[in-house]
């Protein structure tokens, strides 16, 4: 039986509490004197606090600058940093010690490809002879002197600014001196001055000997008196005011760099002070005007669109659960509430969590399929993905397909392996099922290849490599995965590399009523699954070998603008072989992906173990080394995407 509840009338008026209450002031009094208080107040107190306030100004204005300044050689450090630990990687690298062999000059050539911002790079011996160079077209004239030349600071790292564009950084390896140039963009952008206001400049000096780098500070003897301090082990950060040659005082701030024997001034003349207290008073008397204005427009809005309703809503709310006028609308409500929440807690079952023990924390993505989430393992305190699978389709056996993706995911969570998704946990909820799995912070491989187009040799070889170990892993404990393609290849800002969704397709293939339908991506197909075969390893390794193809060339060969067209290809379309058409491309590798995209399965790898040791050679050979630049939004991160469950059920009647 319902319990309902019958309205009571209004309590008689010698019921209600007597005497003065907060809670009997009505909302629409709250409402105007919070927003005077809010609006007001504050403007006002500053107001009259900005009489007298020059020295507290100029002791801001002396802060400012000196977290400016701070902050600026931190960032100047920041950008030299990379520079320095490149350095010291290739003075460690044992091909240095044979300056003249093809290891050492491969070892340069590789690091000006690797990094655009390095203009030279060169070993060189005490005398200053070239023994090793690698650098880039006219560097030499640009820079009107030979990179190398005999150095008093060649036992020690060091590093010199030349003609306000270049950074030449020196370090010894054994006797001799590697020396690197590289653009010094980054640490002109550092010094950017335009945050603080007109008047100010940031300069980066030296101080041994003391002269102006960069900057144009323009202030006479202010780089000898900053230098002495800043030449002191014990003072790196320092604020003073200082009087110019024209007469007029200057704030200014310095701090030491960490890699670098150079201060960083921050500098504006002291009157800004002055300036910024007429221009307060000026913006405080119109925020004072403007708050008054603002806050009776934001009352009388309230009233109409806030107080209004919620009066209304605590008549109804008061009748619903019985009880007295408390004279306020806040007051009716909070008692109506109390009421409620004690009728709550008197209940016992306040349903079910929707994704049993997991806390939902955000949606990753969502599809016709089902989504994803990113969750919290309370239990075991850590993140987790949570793929929810629908239930609903009229074309899957639903009790079924729980027991095959129970049954598979028990399977996939035997498989620990670093290039494959780990499976935590599946339930059954209503009408989806959801798995719970490892979270990989980054994107998948369909996004990259949006981003990039298409991919290099030394990228695309080590991930068919992981890819391959992965299901090397996976064909050893009988698991296929049956839908390989990008949008299941996670890529992780740490690097990772990462197979997901093994199975899911086979599962609801395994599902469906009509034996004419099979499961899959088309494009990513095998041409003997379009035949009635039974999908097997060789079938991954075909859908792996399109994806290498579309990572070199920027486009899946057997896509077709239809469903039609694009099963056609794959039966009988043959890929154009990569050779000669990918620059630095392995023969090796390009005979591999022709191998992996044979018709006929048997002409295929014959695991893929082979094709994840011929993978790893190449990269041992060619010194292949994955990295990944994920480009992402602010939007890209907080907004959720579409997830790409381009996996279809299909009707295929072949003949």
């Amino acid at each position: 039986m319902t319990d309902t509840v019958a309205p009571r009338p209004p309590a008689p008026a010698q019921q209600r509490a007597p005497g003065w209450s907060l809670r009997r002031i009505p909302l629409l009094a709250w409402t105007v004197a919070a927003l005077l208080a809010v609006g007001l107040l504050p403007v006002a107190v500053t107001f009259l606090q900005l009489r007298d306030q020059r020295d507290a100004l100029l002791e801001q204005v002396q802060h400012t600058h000196a977290v400016a300044a701070t902050s600026t050689a931190e960032r100047v450090d920041a950008a030299i940093a990379p520079l320095a630990d490149l350095l010291s990687t290739v003075a460690a690298r044992p091909e240095l010690a044979d300056p003249g062999s093809t290891a050492a000059q491969d070892l340069l050539r590789s690091t000006l490809r690797a990094r655009p911002d390095v203009a030279a790079l060169g070993l060189f011996d005490g005398a200053g002879e070239t023994l090793l160079l690698g650098q880039r077209i006219d560097v030499e004239a640009e820079l009107g002197e030979p990179l190398g030349g005999p150095s008093d600071h060649v036992e020690k790292p060091s590093i010199e600014w030349l003609k306000d564009r270049w950074l030449r950084l020196r370090r010894a390896v054994d006797g001799n001196q590697l020396i690197l140039l590289a653009d010094a963009e980054r640490v002109r952008n550092a010094l950017d001055p335009r945050a603080l206001g007109d008047t100010a400049r940031v300069a980066l000096l030296a101080v041994d000997p003391p002269r102006e780098l960069i900057g144009g500070l323009g202030v006479a003897g202010l780089s000898d008196d900053l230098a002495a301090q800043a030449r002191d082990g014990r003072v790196r950060t320092g604020v003073r005011v200082v009087r110019t040659d024209d007469g007029g005082d200057r704030v200014a701030a310095f701090s030491a760099t960490s890699l670098t024997p150079w201060i960083v001034v921050s500098s504006q003349p002291a009157e800004a002070a002055e300036i910024a207290r007429h221009r307060f008073r000026v913006a405080a008397r119109n925020a004072l005007a403007l708050a008054g204005s603002l806050a009776l427009l934001l009352s009388a809005g309230a009233f109409v669109t806030v107080i209004r309703p919620l009066r209304r809503l605590a008549t109804a709310q008061r009748e619903l659960v019985g009880g007295q006028a408390t004279g306020s609308e806040l007051g009716d409500l909070e008692s109506s509430f109390a009421r409620l929440a004690q009728r709550i807690r008197d209940q016992e079952d306040l349903g079910q969590i929707f994704l049993g023990r997991y806390q939902v924390t955000g949606l990753v993505g969502s599809g016709a399929m089902g989504s994803v989430f990113r969750g919290w393992d309370e239990k075991l305190q850590r993140p987790v993905a949570i793929k929810t699978v629908h239930l609903e389709s009229a074309a899957i056996d639903r009790e079924k397909l729980v027991a095959n993706l129970r049954s598979e995911a028990s399977a996939a969570a035997r498989l620990q392996q670093p290039h494959v998704v780990t499976i935590y946990d599946i339930e059954e909820q209503g009408e989806s099922a959801f798995i719970a799995m490892e979270l990989v912070e980054g994107i998948n491989l369909q996004q990259y290849l949006a981003q990039r187009v298409r991919l290099p040799p030394a990228q695309v070889v080590p991930l068919v490599a992981a890819l391959a170990r992965g299901l090397a892993s996976a064909h050893a404990l009988n698991l296929v995965h049956h839908d390989v393609k990008p949008a299941n290849v996670l890529l992780g800002r740490d690097g990772a590399m990462k197979l997901t969704d093994f199975g899911i397709s086979q599962v609801i293939s395994a599902s469906t009523r009509d034996r004419d339908i099979l499961c899959g991506t088309p494009g990513y197909l095998a041409p003997e699954v379009f035949d009635g075969d039974t999908y097997a390893p060789a079938a991954d390794l075909w859908a792996l070998g399109v994806i290498a193809h579309e990572c070199l060339s920027g486009t899946n060969p057997f896509r077709g603008a239809n469903l039609r067209t694009t099963v056609a290809r794959t039966m009988n379309f043959e890929a154009k072989p990569l050779a000669g058409r990918v620059d630095g491309l392995p023969a090796e590798f390009s005979a591999l992906v022709d191998r992996l995209l044979a018709k006929r399965p048997q002409e295929r790898p014959t695991s893929a173990e082979e094709v994840a040791s011929i993978c790893e050679t190449l990269c041992r050979r060619h010194d292949f080394v994955w990295r990944i630049e994920i480009e992402l939004t602010s939007q890209a991160e907080e907004t959720p995407r579409q997830v790409d469950d381009s996996t279809q059920l299909l009707t295929i009647h072949i003949g």
